[in-house]
């Protein structure tokens, strides 16, 4: 299981450089996954994209985040807990990063030998709403 102080040495930054709408002057992390992996044995596993809520405000990312990444690995789930840009930053910044996750997971599905799927949590559910739907919607 990942613990919080170890979490970040397996991040996936979503860029290698020239972060959309990025703001040196903002003190935030830079948009990133961090993989839940298990162990791959040929067979593609079924993966969840976990947007931890926070209202936008903060990522409640220990319990909406790698708590959830820790339950779906132990019922047999990859996860990727998706470390989404906030306040102060606004529409559409983690819209941009949650799209860029999800096609950075779908794009190296078979490296990581997933399936891909989207969590729902709390204030989250926005830019899952529109990465489902909205491209569709859109057309």
């Amino acid at each position: 299981m990942k613990s919080m102080p170890d979490y970040k040495v397996n991040d996936i930054p979503l860029w290698d450089n020239d972060i959309p709408y990025y703001d040196k002057s903002i003190d935030q992390e830079i948009p990133s996954v961090t993989p839940f992996l298990l162990d791959n044995d040929g067979s593609p596993k079924p993966a969840v994209c976990v947007f931890p809520g926070g209202a936008y405000v903060f990522r409640a990312v220990d319990h909406e985040g790698w708590q959830i990444g820790n339950w779906l690995n132990s019922i047999g789930f990859n996860a990727f807990v998706v470390n989404y840009r906030y306040s102060p930053y606004r529409y559409p910044v983690p819209y941009t990063d949650g799209r860029r996750a999800i096609s950075y997971v779908r794009k190296h599905a078979e490296k990581f030998g997933v399936d891909i799927l989207i969590e729902n949590s709390a204030a989250a559910w926005n830019p899952e709403y529109y990465l489902m739907y909205g491209q569709e919607m859109a057309e």
